[in-house]
Parts: C-alpha cells; structure tokens; sequence
C-alpha cells in the first residue's frame, strides 16, 4: 500500500488527501451540528417513548387525568387536565396506551384530544 502511495504523482497525493480532510471534516462538521446526533437521539427517544414502562406509566397518569375530570367542573382547571393528556400522549403511541386502559377512560381520552384538537366531542 505504501508503494502505491510513492508511485501516484504528487498531484494525485495532494488531491487525494484534501479529499479525504473535507469529507472527514463535513462529517465532523455535520456531527456537531447535530445532524447526525438528532437522528440517533430521535431513535432513542422513540425506543423509550414506546417502550412497555413508558407506555404504563403514561397510562396510568391518564387514569389520573380522567379521574380529576370527574371530580371537577371549573373550566380552568378541565383545560389545564385536558393539555395534561394531550402532553401525555405527545410522544406515545395511542394505540399503544389504549390497550391498557378501561373503555371509559378511552373515552375520556378520546374526548380531551378532541377538545385540544379544536373538534367537539
């Protein structure tokens, strides 16, 4: 390998190495902006977001959530409930979570996304 490096001229060696220094350094550069560390932390975070623990736990805060419904009719405090589940449920999958719940509190999900969403349940 070292004897084909000597026999290339020495235009070839000098283009074959600020070659290799601006891809390396367009690597280097897309690496600190974050191009490609994003990618790797989005698929991180999705792992965790959908994992079985997450997914409980997000489930059993919408039983919470729903259940502070029933007991409350001040419309503040039903708007600030109802951004609560949406915020549960922005980086989980529904279908995920749905399985693990009772239907009336599927409904009740069901209903603060509608409301969040600007529909009317």
């Amino acid at each position: 390998m070292v004897s084909l490096w000597r026999n290339l001229g020495k235009g070839v060696q000098i283009l074959a190495v600020a070659l290799v220094v601006v891809i390396g350094g367009g690597l280097l550069l897309l690496w600190l902006t974050g191009f490609f560390g994003q990618r790797a932390n989005e698929v991180n975070n999705n792992l965790y977001n959908n994992s079985p623990t997450h997914v409980q736990a997000v489930a059993q805060e919408l039983t919470s959530a729903c259940a502070q419904l029933g007991q409350t009719t001040d419309p503040t405090a039903r708007a600030g409930i109802d951004d609560e589940i949406a915020e549960d449920l922005a980086n989980t999958k529904w279908s995920l979570v749905q399985q693990l719940l009772f239907p009336t509190t599927v409904t009740c999900v069901n209903n603060a996304m509608a409301i969040e969403t600007g529909q009317n349940p």
